[in-house]
């Protein structure tokens, strides 16, 4: 027999030992019977995001109803492009501003005020004048026009409208414009006699 055989014989003699046989046999088996947690729990996970998905997609369908009914419609308004549409009705206050005579207590601290703000040329940015009451640019008074007109409402004194029937006399209707977008509509009859729409008072020049 030569070395080759010999070495190869030898070779095939030698195998583990039982006792290692055994353990690892023990070790295998407990292996294979344990639970695979990491493969529940990552269907656990996939299971819970999908009711959380579902969860939120009813929720905000419900919300989206709930606001258009709310709102006094059956389903919220929805532009072309299906983004949902901000409106406010017509006739809806939306900021409550001040007036203008807020801070006045009588009907001569009204008018006083008003003298001194239609006087005041940094306060005033312009006045309409028409012979009813509509007004557009082609009815913008000059410099000259409202300095006069100025001169004549100062030199104005309160009386009582119940004197007088203006029913039946002729008018010229005027807006002012202020610099803070406060707006103030008079008008004057051919009496000389002034009146603030928002008034009875009469003021007569």
């Amino acid at each position: 027999m030569n070395f080759k055989d010999s070495y190869k014989n030898d070779m095939d003699k030698i195998g583990p030992d039982r006792e290692f046989i055994r353990n690892l046999n023990t070790s295998l088996q407990a292996v294979s019977g344990r639970p695979q947690k990491t493969v529940k729990f990552f269907r656990h996970g996939i299971v819970s995001a999908v009711v959380l998905l579902m969860i939120f997609t009813v929720g905000s369908g419900l919300a989206l109803w709930y606001s258009g009914r709310k709102s006094g419609g059956g389903a919220p308004n929805l532009d072309q492009q299906g983004n949902m549409e901000s409106s406010v009705s017509v006739g809806e206050t939306v900021f409550d501003k001040q007036k203008w005579f807020e801070n006045c207590d009588t009907e001569q601290d009204i008018y006083n005020l008003f003298i001194r703000r239609i006087s005041d040329e940094n306060d005033l940015v312009k006045i309409y004048k028409n012979n009813e009451e509509k007004f557009d640019n082609s009815m913008l008074m000059g410099q000259k026009e409202i300095d006069s007109l100025t001169y004549m409402l100062q030199r104005g004194r309160i009386g009582d409208e119940r004197g007088v029937n203006t029913e039946n006399i002729k008018a010229e209707y005027y807006m002012a414009v202020f610099e803070n977008g406060d707006i103030i509509k008079f008008s004057i009859y051919e009496s000389n006699a002034l009146k603030l729409k928002e008034f009875d008072f009469l003021i007569f020049l």
